[in-house]
């Protein structure tokens, strides 16, 4: 805890940030701005919008677990942002990691009743909130390495596309199983055994990243067997429906 009084409060037990930490993450995350289009700055801000204000609420809550996973989930999100910019990640992607980050931020932070958002339960009991954050954040990271490895093989690399799904398939988990150490982490050094969960909960979670990876691949697999006329159903269907809805 120490440690993070004096990042956040300068050697202080005042909540704020001191001179010095406010212009380093400031002349930071600007750069993040640059190259980038206007739809693009307008996602950029949104993300640095609500992680730096409930970041603040954080602060003056004294919630130093959830401080530590939003400045993982900024430098995860900056590495995207430095993904996108070298291979230009589709708008969905770019989108739908930052309403990532927004949801993760709103179950840590939001209580419906006396249950954390993160704890929450449905499907009878089948699912809880932090299962749907881990699966659809293995699906948008399996997307995103989907993007790299397509721009190597638009260079000419040859690749078979079944060992090309296995290795989307193992790196997908493997981008999961970063999450599971980052939560060890919090519970070694934060004492945050009661928002991680036990064994079983981390052995559920590795379970929901497989079936999102999983799912991902589907997904993947028949919009490439639709691009190259391997579905001609489908896609007669698909013009039937555009021909009856134009």
């Amino acid at each position: 805890m120490r440690i993070f009084d004096r990042i956040l409060h300068g050697g202080e037990s005042k909540c704020y940030f001191n001179i010095k930490t406010m212009r380093f993450f400031f002349r930071h995350f600007i750069n993040l701005f640059k190259d980038l289009k206007r739809n693009d700055q307008l996602v950029v801000f949104f993300t640095l919008f609500y992680t730096i204000f409930f970041t603040i609420y954080a602060i003056i809550k004294g919630n130093y677990e959830f401080i530590f996973y939003s400045l993982v989930f900024l430098m995860l999100f900056e590495l995207g942002i430095y993904i996108h910019k070298k291979v230009q990640l589709p708008a969905f992607i770019i989108i739908g990691l930052s309403l990532l980050g927004f949801m993760h931020i709103l179950g840590g932070n939001l209580s419906i009743g006396e249950t954390r958002l993160y704890d929450k339960i449905f499907l009878f009991g089948m699912l809880r909130y932090d299962n749907i954050i881990h699966a659809v954040g293995s699906i948008l990271a399996t997307f995103v390495l989907n993007e790299l490895f397509y721009s190597i093989i638009e260079r000419g690399t040859i690749i078979e596309r079944r060992f090309y799904y296995f290795s989307l398939f193992l790196m997908g988990l493997g981008v999961g199983l970063i999450n599971e150490i980052v939560e060890l982490v919090a519970v070694v050094f934060l004492n945050a055994q009661a928002g991680v969960g036990d064994y079983l909960n981390n052995a559920i979670d590795l379970v929901y990243n497989s079936i999102g990876v999983i799912i991902a691949v589907i997904i993947l697999d028949l919009n490439w067997q639709y691009r190259t006329g391997k579905l001609k159903k489908l896609q007669g269907a698909i013009a039937s429906i555009k021909k009856f809805v134009l």
